[in-house]
């Protein structure tokens, strides 16, 4: 009686095993996607202050917007089956475990409406997606000749590039890292700087199946 009542708890085990391996093969695979944000602006790039002023009690006094910045998600599909995005959101990271979205972070009404446009994926596909962003960089009297008075370019030398070598020039970045500058015996200059100071934030996609799919990326001076 005992070796059967031993027999029957085996049997009723094997039964739930077995029903919830089939369970777990039968349930639907959560929607997912690889993500990878790469960030960089082309030297002929046009690079402008923004009007309006940031939050001083989130940055300091001396800091600016400025854009575009360009961010590129490159997003694939590795599932046997098509994943959709509903939205994609992007915050600024302030401090461990605190992200917010500030005002104007995003470049433009169309690129806004981009990140709220659903995105079909098929299975195994890959795809790219550019957004634009306004930047907070550190601005005051020393790089107000940095950019033209108007805020539009009408000179060559106020495209990205110039800009950033300008910042250099004071020796520091947009990010207030320290910059060092050595002309070479041929002619030229060669600038040096740590990367301390970077910008943070977080893209969330949301899937279809409302999965959100985090990462980071930081935006160097």
């Amino acid at each position: 009686m005992k070796h059967e009542s031993i027999n029957t708890f085996i049997a009723v085990i094997g039964l739930g095993l077995a029903a919830f391996s089939t369970f777990m093969q039968l349930k639907p695979q959560s929607d997912a996607l690889d993500i990878i944000a790469t960030t960089s602006n082309a030297k002929n790039k046009g690079f402008y202050l923004k009007e309006g002023n940031l939050p001083t009690e989130l940055f300091e006094e001396s800091r600016s917007l400025a854009g575009s910045y360009d961010v590129t998600l490159e997003i694939t599909n590795n599932l046997n089956r098509t994943v959709s995005i509903k939205a994609i959101e992007i915050k600024f990271i302030i401090n461990e475990g605190n992200a917010i979205y500030y005002n104007d972070m995003i470049y433009s009404e169309f690129d806004r409406n981009i990140l709220n446009t659903p995105i079909p994926y098929e299975a195994y596909s890959v795809k790219r997606l550019k957004i634009f962003l306004n930047i907070p960089i550190i601005y005051d009297d020393r790089f107000r000749k940095c950019f033209h008075p108007t805020r539009f370019i009408s000179e060559y030398d106020k495209y990205f590039d110039s800009i950033k070598h300008c910042y250099y020039s004071k020796n520091t970045d947009m990010m207030d890292n320290k910059v060092n500058s050595r002309t070479l015996d041929g002619g030229g200059v060669i600038f040096t700087h740590e990367n301390k100071n970077s910008l943070r934030y977080e893209i969330i996609v949301t899937t279809g199946d409302n999965t959100k799919i985090r990462k980071e990326f930081n935006i160097h001076g």
